[in-house]
């Protein structure tokens, strides 16, 4: 009986893991595609996660900003981004705004020090920003290990 429940858990625990490695990382940092080792793609995963968590500002209808800002998700990839794409929603709650929320694919504008964060839920895209500086700077971190040769 230990046996099974053993293989059971070894089952379960490998499906998590690799339902959290399915997620698709891709990043244009000062107009260069950028790689990320596994390792580095997990706390990039974390860390934006952590970041959208940390917002202090939503808006659930993202149609404003100065004229060199993005508009959208697409404009916002025209621009240095990190984007994920995640293989099952994510749920992320953001506390400053009593929120939560389904994430199924973010996008990041760089650089973090006045980017912001698109993020496509089943609802439709919302933009946040205002995140903590503490989690703006550990994503920044692995961000610039990645662009290190």
């Amino acid at each position: 009986m230990k046996t099974i429940a053993i293989i059971l858990l070894t089952v379960l625990a490998t499906g998590l893991a690799t339902a959290a490695d399915t997620t698709n990382v891709t990043a244009i940092l000062k107009g260069k595609h950028v790689e990320f080792s596994p390792d580095v793609r997990a706390q990039i995963v974390l860390k934006s996660l952590d970041l959208l968590a940390s917002c202090g500002y939503m808006d659930a209808k993202p149609k404003w900003g100065a004229p060199t800002e993005p508009k959208s998700m697409g404009d916002a990839q025209k621009q240095s981004h990190l984007h994920l794409v995640f293989s099952r929603a994510h749920q992320v709650e953001i506390p400053t705004e009593k929120a939560k929320l389904q994430v199924r694919e973010m996008v990041i504008s760089l650089p973090l020090t006045v980017g912001g964060i698109w993020v496509r839920t089943d609802d439709g895209v919302q933009y946040f920003a205002m995140f903590d500086h503490a989690v703006c700077e550990d994503l920044q971190k692995q961000l610039d290990k990645a662009e290190k040769p």
